[in-house]
Order: structure tokens, then sequence, then C-alpha cells
């Protein structure tokens, strides 16, 4: 199934690596939104909010992760020792503004304040939240480094030439009339 939606829509390898990247650190924004969503008023989630509302701090979690690790992706895909540092760094900014969106979507006014404070307080008390977030930022640095890879290999194979630019129409016809004119 997935080689027939890659064929329609042709998914190159690297931008498959892409959005792998941008689906787990949504998805596990996601889940760690709603896991301090739940502990806020006391494991009462349900009762305190209306109906529907843990599918909203669901898809905030899922929004703010996205963005974030869209406005810090320039500290993931770096090769190397410095790359790893970087994307270490990256994934503690990344937390802190996603924290950021997910409380401003949440509940506009006190969220925004309030939920990079109880994201840092919930890594905390329970470490393996970071643990999580951070793997799941690695692996995603993992794929963009993939992709960068790709997309280097990409470039030192392309024709840089004139002709090379032109489309495959344009230079068998270029071809043509010089192949007749020597």
């Amino acid at each position: 199934m997935s080689k027939r939606i890659t064929n329609i829509f042709h998914v190159s390898p690297a931008n498959k690596a892409l959005a792998m990247g941008y689906a787990a650190v949504s998805a596990t924004s996601s889940g760690i939104a709603m896991f301090i969503m739940s502990g806020v008023h006391g494991g009462q989630f349900q009762s305190v909010y209306p109906a529907g509302y843990e599918i909203w701090v669901a898809l905030a979690g899922a929004i703010s992760g996205a963005l974030a690790l869209y406005l810090t992706r320039g500290w993931l895909g770096l090769f190397g020792k410095i790359g790893l540092a970087r994307a270490v760094f990256g994934a503690c900014a990344m937390a802190l503004i996603a924290a950021l969106i997910a409380g401003t979507l949440i509940m506009p006014v006190y969220g925004t304040f309030f939920a990079p404070i109880l994201v840092v307080a919930a890594v905390g008390l329970k470490p393996w939240l970071g643990v999580a977030w951070m793997a799941v930022v690695l692996m995603a640095h993992a794929m963009f480094v993939r992709r960068a890879t790709e997309l280097r290999i990409e470039a030192l194979t392309a024709d840089d030439s004139a002709v090379g630019q032109l489309s495959p129409l344009s230079q068998a016809n270029l071809y043509r009339r010089r192949s007749h004119m020597h």
C-alpha cells in the first residue's frame, strides 16, 4: 500500500525521511501534551473539561510539535559530534517552543506562560519524559542527516552544465540540430 502511494506522489527517500521525522515529533508532542494535561487537575481530565477537549489537547500537541520542529530545523541534520551537540540543544529549544505553542492553543493567556513551566516540572518529576523526547528528536535528527546526505549526493551527481538544465525535449532538439550542423 505504501509503495503504491509513494508511486503516485513520487516521494523520494529523502522526503520520506523528512516526513517520518515530522510525524514522530508530532505524535510524541501530542502524547506528552495529553500526559501533562491529564495531571494538571489531579488526573480528572475528562470530568473538568468539556467533551471533546482532550481531542483538542492532542491536536494542539501535534501541531505544536510540528511547528516547533519547523522553527528549530536548523539545529538538526548536521553531521558529526558538533551536529549531535546542536541536535541536543535543538531538542531542548524545541521542547520549550512546543510548550509555548501548545499552551497558547490550549489556554491562550495562562497556557502561554504556564506550559513551559509545566513541561520543565514534568520532566523533573518524570525524567523518562525527557529521555523519550530526546530519543524521538535524535531519531528525527538522524532522518534529517539521511536527507542531507541524499541531497548532497544528488547535488554532486547533478549535471550543472547549461545543457543539463534544459528539459529532455529541449536537449533532444538542441543536440539533433547540432549534430546536423557539424
